[in-house]
């Protein structure tokens, strides 16, 4: 069994993370109604990483490598999903 991790998130950063092109597996764990917070695994929560730091990467900074405010709200999420307790 996979060690679940719950992630907290502010109502803005869980309608962000809801509008991402998601795998399917994450829409029943965010809910619908959207939730704030909820439980992955940690294998869940490597793809969540993954798929908002290729975005971030892509869409985060501006020419002078400040952050837009894509990326702002994206290095929350990674903030919010690297903190997640066991």
């Amino acid at each position: 069994m996979q060690e679940m991790r719950e992630v907290q998130l502010t109502s803005e950063q869980a309608k962000y993370l809801r509008s991402l092109e998601l795998p399917s597996e994450f829409a029943a764990i965010l809910g619908e109604p959207l939730h704030r917070t909820f439980r992955l695994t940690t294998a869940q929560k490597d793809v969540l990483l993954s798929i908002i730091g290729e975005r971030l990467q892509r869409r985060g900074f501006d020419a002078e490598y400040e952050p837009t405010p894509d990326g702002q709200m994206l290095e929350s999420l990674i903030d919010a999903l690297s903190s997640a307790k066991a």
